[in-house]
């Protein structure tokens, strides 16, 4: 009986495991499920918007296409209406220009200024639709002929005109090299007198240096004297011009010289004040305490130390006597 209900607890145990795991894998399988629906969802949705989007999209191509291809007919119409009108005003301009032609060449057939094949040309065409490229070109051909006979003829003008040209040079030649001869003449006339009239003027030239010169050899004595004296004042003068800067550079030394020393006293003279006044501290401080130790007497001694050594310092600050004993000390010194 105990066996057997051993077995039973186990059975009962495994199955409550079985239990618990079906219901673990049952939550995980909910799960996963409520995943993948929600996976499907999105991907429909995804693909709703998609489709929707490539519907715009094919939407938008449609009206691109359709303003493009109106854009296009509107274009082409356009230019199928300049085209027209573009060859309505040729053709009115070309129409105006044969009938213009037409009337010069009625002008110039009365005037007889036509050739004779321009001329047939036109009687022939009287009744009928003469045509403009006929006309102009029966007129250009009719143009050159006249322009290569007027080449010819002025071709014809020139050759005359070179031979009368010719036959003027020969004539002028011998006019022209006696001419030539009169004035290499005139010329050779006038150098010559500009070579004379330079010659006289040299000569005048040399005359007038030549009493120029004699003059001023008769003043050379007198030159020099009175170099001889302008050289002795010069002399005189920048002696005299040394002998001030000497004294003036003298003067400025002994000056410098006397402030040189005027300031070393005055250095030295200070020194001695502040080492006095340092002695002055130290003896007024050896008194007071010397002072402080005597205290109890009845006797009080006046501290003559001190009054001698300020009656020393006010020597050393006034005292005329030791001043210039300083400045012979300083003189003997330099």
């Amino acid at each position: 009986m105990e066996r057997a209900g051993a077995v039973s607890a186990a059975q009962a145990a495994k199955k409550a495991e079985i239990v618990a795991l079906a219901l673990e894998n049952t939550e995980a399988l909910h799960s996963l499920a409520h995943a993948r629906k929600l996976m499907i969802e999105k991907r429909k949705e995804d693909a709703e918007n998609a489709l929707l989007e490539a519907e715009r999209e094919s939407q938008r191509l449609r009206e691109q296409q359709e303003q493009d291809a109106a854009r296009l007919a509107e274009r082409r119409a356009k230019e199928d209406a300049l085209r027209r009108e573009k060859d309505r005003i040729e053709a009115e301009l070309q129409e105006q220009e044969k009938q213009e032609l037409m009337a010069m060449m009625e002008a110039r057939m009365k005037s007889g200024k036509v050739g004779s094949k321009l001329a047939a040309v036109m009687k022939g065409a009287e009744g009928k639709e003469l045509d403009r490229d006929t006309i102009l070109r029966e007129a250009q051909a009719e143009r050159l002929k006249e322009q290569q006979e007027l080449e010819r003829k002025m071709t014809k003008v020139a050759r005359q005109l070179d031979h009368l040209e010719r036959a003027r040079r020969e004539e002028e030649a011998p006019v022209l090299a006696r001419l030539a001869a009169e004035r290499e003449a005139e010329e050779r006339a006038l150098y010559e007198e500009s070579v004379r009239q330079e010659a006289v003027r040299h000569r005048a030239g040399w005359e007038q240096d030549m009493a120029d010169r004699v003059r001023i050899l008769k003043t050379l004595d007198d030159k020099a004297v009175f170099e001889a004296q302008v050289i002795a004042r010069r002399r005189e003068e920048f002696e005299e011009y040394r002998r001030q800067q000497l004294a003036k550079q003298a003067q400025r030394r002994a000056q410098r010289r006397a402030e040189i020393t005027s300031q070393r006293i005055e250095r030295f003279l200070e020194q001695c004040r502040k080492e006095v006044a340092v002695r002055v501290a130290d003896i007024e401080a050896e008194e007071a305490a010397r002072l402080k130790e005597e205290k109890k007497k009845v006797v009080k001694r006046p501290s003559h130390i001190s009054a001698s050594a300020k009656k020393l310092c006010h020597g050393c600050k006034y005292s005329k006597s030791g001043v210039l004993q300083l400045r012979a000390l300083f003189d003997e010194v330099e």
